[in-house]
């Protein structure tokens, strides 16, 4: 028992450190793209803000199928 115990403890270690890692990454691409964009062309970093509730959207659905597909 303390054997599972201590195997489920570093599954979920290293799926929370995977999902924040992810997260890390997303908001450093989105931020790095805003930054590229605003100093090439305003136009490309507005149409970066006008994408990002897309991104979000495909980030919660991505979760919730993760979620479904776990079980």
């Amino acid at each position: 028992m303390a054997a599972r115990l201590a195997v489920d403890a570093a599954d979920v270690k290293s799926a929370i450190a995977e999902r924040i890692s992810v997260i890390l990454q997303n908001m450093t691409s989105l931020m790095t793209s805003f930054v590229v964009g605003f100093i090439i062309e305003w136009r490309v970093a507005i149409l970066i803000l006008a994408t990002f509730p897309l991104l979000v959207l495909a980030n919660f659905a991505q979760v919730i199928l993760g979620l479904l597909l776990s079980d």
